[in-house]
């Protein structure tokens, strides 16, 4: 009976994260659990469709846009990038030449592991298993599992 107490719990405070993201501008799906307490930026960017699970420590920068279809699981510790410093101009500091903002989109079904970084400009396609620790660099445009730094395909789906 405990169990089933601790879920309900976490669905409640789930929901409240929800409406927290909706108040700040994000469109989210139906039947989306959020556990953990995410770092979100740019919420008003963010789009999270219908039955999506983001775990523990979710950080995201939607900035450039972040676009997540249905039914993908995201792990604990997972950082979601679209938007990047600038710093080709050797006379000036880094932190002053602004950002380069380019819009993520991970389609349906999709998990990404733990602590997966996944940078600006990524987009991935359906059927797609982001193994832990991975860093996405580039488009994935084959199902399959995808691991390492930068992500290479390990295995065919």
């Amino acid at each position: 009976m405990l169990k089933i107490a601790q879920i309900k719990v976490k669905k409640a405070i789930s929901l409240l994260r929800i409406m927290w993201l909706r108040a700040a501008g994000a469109s989210i799906g139906r039947n989306v659990l959020i556990f953990g307490a995410p770092r979100i930026y740019n919420a008003h960017n963010l789009i999270i469709g219908d039955n999506v699970f983001l775990n523990d420590n979710f950080w995201c920068n939607a900035k450039g846009g972040v676009k997540i279809e249905k039914n993908v699981i995201i792990g604990p510790s997972v950082i979601i990038h679209s938007s990047n410093h600038n710093y080709s101009d050797p006379n000036r500091p880094i932190k002053l030449q602004g950002h380069t903002d380019k819009p993520v989109h991970i389609r349906e079904d999709v998990w990404i592991g733990a602590g997966v970084t996944v940078l600006p400009g990524v987009s991935i396609c359906s059927r797609v298993v982001l193994a832990a620790g991975a860093v996405v660099v580039a488009s994935i445009d084959t199902p399959g599992v995808y691991g390492g730094v930068p992500a290479k395909i390990l295995k065919k789906i």
